[in-house]
């Protein structure tokens, strides 16, 4: 059966584009292979956990090494340092160096500078951190010719129903922000490489990734120079949602 051939004035795309498109590049041409290794030249340690930016964790390291100090400390002699040589109570009939025994004690849980609730107050936003920057390893577009995770997980979404989802569950699954990058460059590779034969045509998953990107993935208008023909294909494949203008 011939595919359906379709036109701009047949066709109002739902998925829509922006209308400064990048120029179609053909996969293979000398023009393809100078762009790709011009911008891994200049990108191929952006997922390199050795040159990554991790979080600072300066100021929670002091207050460890205080709290660390604190317990390897004699705690006995903490106390006596307290001792003034004077009664052992005060006019209240409360032991002096049992009360002081308590606000050390007390310290070493409340104090503003080095205590337990301090270091908890510095950590617990690190809590949160995983997710926040799985969020921003998924959300990464990259280019057409470079594709991220963005433009990657918008056109495997639509070539397998339960890839973003296991894709998702992989990211979450990482114990420690390093694995979790590292998880991220496999599954970028991954879906590079199983995108093409999911379509079965190189060509058309790499104008499907253009498509995404000119249209801010599906938010805005297909620009009127897009090659309507290989658009047919996408929508005769059921990747994008056309209707009658």
């Amino acid at each position: 059966m011939t595919p359906t051939r379709w036109t701009k004035r047949d066709l109002w795309p739902s998925i829509g584009t922006a209308t400064g498109g990048l120029p179609v590049m053909k996969i293979g041409s000398l023009e393809h292979r100078d762009a790709f290794c011009s911008h891994f030249a200049r990108t191929y340690i952006d997922y390199d956990p050795e040159t990554l930016p991790w979080p600072v964790l300066d100021e929670a390291a002091d207050c460890l090494e205080g709290l660390q100090d604190a317990v390897n400390g004699d705690y006995a002699e903490q106390v006596k340092t307290r001792d003034r040589s004077g009664p052992p109570y005060d006019q209240q009939g409360t032991a002096i160096l049992l009360n002081e025994a308590c606000k050390l004690l007390r310290a070493f849980e409340t104090d503003s500078e080095v205590s337990v609730q301090r270091l908890r107050e510095l950590l617990g936003p690190l809590t949160t951190q995983k997710a926040v920057y799985a969020n921003v390893l998924m959300d990464e577009r990259g280019t057409p010719t470079d594709p991220g995770l963005g433009l990657l997980r918008f056109a495997m979404g639509r070539l397998d129903d339960g890839a973003t989802l296991r894709a998702q569950e992989r990211l979450d699954a990482a114990p420690s922000l390093r694995t979790l990058v590292e998880e991220a460059c496999r599954l970028r590779e991954e879906w590079r490489r199983d995108g093409p034969g999911r379509l079965g045509d190189a060509d058309l998953f790499a104008f499907f990734l253009k498509v995404i990107d000119d249209t801010n993935l599906g938010n805005q208008r297909i620009p009127p120079d897009t090659d309507w023909d290989k658009l047919g294909k996408l929508k005769d494949r059921n990747l994008l949602t056309l209707g009658l203008a």
